[in-house]
């Protein structure tokens, strides 16, 4: 890490216990041009999605005490010199219920000192480890992209949708996945792949999915659960996403 990335709030694994106050969410992309239309968002403008996320945001965590893990991807900005970006972030931080913990993803590019600035509580670098059940001897992993997870099972595999697609494929003959593991990145493409869970606002009427609910698609027996868009890409999706 960094200097700007060291300091008590901001690791490489965040290792928290479970429980009924905990959310999860990924994927808000706020800043982000076309991604409404992309991601077939029901907000007619950049404003109006703000607006919305933290509404249904609020309307799901409903005690100030709940803790809220944001799986990546929040805010669509690459200049961390120009002041807006964190007067956006710290904005719409500011009214949302529940202790917030970061796990960076691939499109937040700013130091993690600029996280903690904007509101959030902690952040991790590479992981968020669940420890779940009884004994807190059930531990689900957090990640923002399960390329890292699934990636081995297919030759010349492609982060995009095309590829969770073949390792579906594989996942449904037969094909063994170790762990359990709560996703973003892949915003509309499956619901469950195996022992992974995407918990995107995309798939989760655009609010924080709280761990139970999560914890029960992790358990349905069927392998794969497409989500809306499935395993086919959308025309100039890289564009949008420059790899999701």
């Amino acid at each position: 890490m960094t200097q700007a990335d060291s300091g008590p709030a901001v690791t490489d694994i965040l290792d928290i216990p479970c429980g009924a106050g905990v959310f999860l969410c990924a994927d808000h992309h706020l800043g982000h041009e076309g991604v409404t239309d992309f991601e077939d968002r029901p907000f007619p403008s950049l404003d109006a999605m703000r607006d919305g996320l933290i509404e249904r945001h609020n309307a799901a965590v409903t005690r100030d005490d709940a803790t809220v893990l944001f799986l990546g991807d929040l805010y669509w900005g690459w200049v961390a010199e120009d002041p807006k970006h964190l007067r956006i972030v710290r904005e719409f931080l500011a009214p949302l219920r529940g202790r917030k913990l970061l796990l960076r993803g691939n499109h937040d590019c700013f130091p993690a000192s600029f996280y903690l600035e904007a509101g959030f509580d902690a952040v991790a670098t590479k992981e968020i480890l669940l420890r779940c059940g009884e004994r807190r001897d059930r531990i689900v992993r957090c990640v923002h992209s399960p390329e890292p997870v699934v990636g081995h099972l297919v030759s010349g595999f492609e982060d995009m949708p095309e590829g969770y697609g073949r390792v579906a494929t594989v996942l449904e003959q037969g094909a063994a996945l170790s762990g359990e593991w709560f996703c973003g990145h892949v915003h509309r493409t499956f619901r469950k792949l195996g022992p992974i869970v995407n918990v995107g606002l995309d798939l989760w009427d655009f609010a924080p999915v709280p761990l139970d609910a999560a914890l029960a698609m992790l358990e349905d027996p069927t392998t794969v659960i497409p989500g809306p868009r499935g395993f086919v890409r959308k025309r100039n999706f890289s564009l949008f996403y420059d790899d999701v």
